[in-house]
């Protein structure tokens, strides 16, 4: 095992379909559904952008998560924790503001118990991780149609399975269907479309995840059905048929894994992706690191690097110019 080595990551390629004029990524059925629209001027918020443990649902309280943020463009969601349904939020700067004073917020019903989101690294398209009958987890694909006139920012979605090189994808922005609108003035249904995953219960119970960027795969540490609940990185591919989880670390490769608390999905120099995951409860507190060199969507564990916390700090790892991208954008 690796215990230094230079880290690096790539750009991101996930996205959102939008009506004519400006790019479209997936194939989806849509289908309009009913919304709860509410104007609101109130800009949002704070949020995380990584894959954490959240709160106990027992003790139920509204979580505020940001899943995109550029110049112009925030979206995030918030829901109940262990709750059936999500708020899916636009905020906008519009011309000649200094600041987001434009919000939409639409309200989407689940079937499940909302565990966690899992945002993309763009507009529009997150991951929605759920519990439903017999404690069986979900993951679904979630990919929201913005109004014509509304900016979107996307990136495409691969159609490679993963074991397949992928060069960086660039984020295309602009507004869907060509041209901005006032928010008044858009018309239009909005669609959300969903596409099931992952569904099971044999494994064991999803904790903290992240998406490839790319819209190939999500990457969730799973607490095991075992006397000693031990806890292992599996990676969840998206296709045409519900995905049978692939074993990535465990805990008799890396014993710190049972103290990982946060997964990450970074991008550095040398266009690398990286999946980092924080343990600050082991004996030794540390960051376990785990590379993919050519953006295949394959972490071996030949490429795996271990940092004290004193370690990383030391590598300037914990300051965001380390970093290419954490794809989740900020300007």
């Amino acid at each position: 095992m690796n215990t230094t080595k230079p880290l690096g990551l790539i750009s991101l390629g996930v996205l959102v379909a939008v009506t004519a004029g400006i790019a479209v990524i997936g194939i989806y059925d849509s289908t309009p559904i009913e919304t709860g629209e509410v104007a609101n001027p109130a800009p949002i918020i704070e949020a995380v952008g990584e894959g954490r443990y959240t709160l106990d649902a027992e003790f139920p309280e509204v979580l505020f998560e940001l899943i995109y943020a550029d110049s112009n463009l925030q979206q995030s969601v918030k829901y109940v924790a262990g709750a059936k349904g999500i708020v899916f939020r636009s905020d906008e700067l519009l011309p000649g503001d200094t600041t987001f004073t434009w919000g939409v917020e639409r309200s989407f019903s689940t079937a499940y118990n909302v565990v966690s989101v899992v945002h993309s690294g763009q507009a529009n398209l997150l991951y929605v991780i759920g519990r439903g009958r017999g404690y069986a987890d979900i993951v679904e694909r979630w990919v929201v149609s913005p109004l014509l006139g509304s900016p979107i920012a996307s990136r495409w979605l691969s159609s490679y399975p993963v074991g397949n090189p992928l060069a960086p994808a660039p984020l295309i922005s602009g507004f869907a269907g060509g041209q901005w609108i006032e928010p008044g003035a858009r018309s239009g249904s909005v669609l959300l479309d969903r596409t099931e995953i992952y569904r099971g219960s044999s494994l064991g119970a999803i904790g903290p995840a992240v998406a490839d960027p790319d819209g190939r795969f999500v990457m969730a540490l799973f607490t095991l059905h075992s006397p000693t609940l031990e806890r292992g990185l599996y990676r969840l591919d998206v296709g045409d048929n519900l995905a049978v989880p692939v074993s990535v670390l465990d805990s008799s490769q890396y014993p710190a894994i049972n103290d990982v608390d946060a997964v990450y999905l970074w991008e550095s120099a040398g266009s690398v992706r990286n999946i980092i995951l924080e343990a600050p409860f082991a004996s030794i507190p540390q960051m376990g690191v785990l590379y993919d060199l050519d953006n295949d969507g394959l972490f071996s564990l030949s490429e795996f690097s271990v940092y004290t916390f004193p370690q990383w700090l030391s590598g300037g790892l914990n300051e965001d110019v380390a970093w290419v991208s954490k794809f989740l954008e900020f300007y």
